[in-house]
Parts: C-alpha cells; structure tokens; sequence
C-alpha cells in the first residue's frame, strides 16, 4: 500500500497583463466588479486586490461573489496595505466550487479615503496552470473597472497543479 501526499497551493489568476499597476483608483463608494468563467471546474479561494498607492492604510472591505443575481459567498474584513506591497489577498471563509462554463460575478466594495493601485493592461481571458479563465465588464460594477482596467487584478484559486 503507498501512501500519496501533494500539497494544495494557492493559484494567483492574473487579469493584468504585467501583473503591475499603472495608475491610481479612486473610491466613492461604489462597488468594482468583473464577470468571469472557466473551462474547467476549481476551487476559488479569494481575490487578490491592488493596495493603496502612496504610504500604508488600512482598508474596509467586502468581497462578494455572485451567480446570477444570487450572492454565494461574501467576507467583509479590515485589511492593513503598504504601498510597497502594490496588492493584498482576501480570502473567503471556505472554498467555493466554481462549475466550468457558469458565469459568476467577483465584487469588491472598498471603503478608503485613500487612493489605490489599479491597472490599465486587462486581458479578456488568462490560462492559469491550465484552466482558461474568460473576462467580462460586469453590470453589478459602479466604479468604473472594466476588463482593461480597474480593481480585482487576480482571482485565487486552489489547486495541487499550480
């Protein structure tokens, strides 16, 4: 009898293209959203955000993730941000199965006086260790991101093939 053991890493999935920000976001209490699907079945763990852009903060925020008009998961939490950190990680309480080929909606509310990271070089779609994800501007978004541009530059993804 042999015994297997691998280890389960997180995946970042990359919408910026360079992985770098190239301008600042501003927050008037709207919410940043973007669509998305895969090809394949995952495991999504959480989002990755761009963090403040000048000195450090602390930031309020509730990411939520939606299929259709119906909320699946959602964690409201304080997060501390350095600029030098260009982005942080929030995570959801429990990993959320994410059926390939369903569309589902990341949201990201953020309350700051401050300015954040963001970027303009959006891909439609990203391979991310072999699972295509498609990009789509989202209707629930009231704060200007869009495919090329905006908040929620990553999604997380758990996964033994990272």
């Amino acid at each position: 009898m042999s015994t297997y053991s691998f280890l389960i890493l997180d995946c970042d999935c990359w919408r910026s293209r360079s992985k770098s920000p190239s301008r600042a976001w501003g927050y008037v209490g709207g919410i940043d959203a973007i669509d998305f699907q895969t090809n394949s079945n995952v495991f999504l763990h959480g989002y990755r955000l761009w963090g403040v852009k000048s000195g450090s903060t602390t930031f309020q925020v509730t990411i939520r993730l939606y299929r259709g008009s119906f909320m699946i998961a959602e964690k409201t939490g304080s997060y501390y941000t350095r600029s030098t950190d260009k982005t942080f990680e929030v995570h959801f309480a429990q990993e959320i199965s994410i059926r390939a080929g369903l569309l589902y909606t990341a949201t990201a509310a953020i309350t700051t006086s401050a300015s954040s990271f963001a970027h303009t070089d959006g891909m439609s779609s990203a391979s991310c260790s072999g699972v295509t994800v498609t990009f789509k501007s989202s209707s629930k978004d009231s704060n200007g991101s869009k495919v090329n541009s905006g908040q929620i530059p990553a999604l997380i993804f758990r996964s033994s093939s990272c």
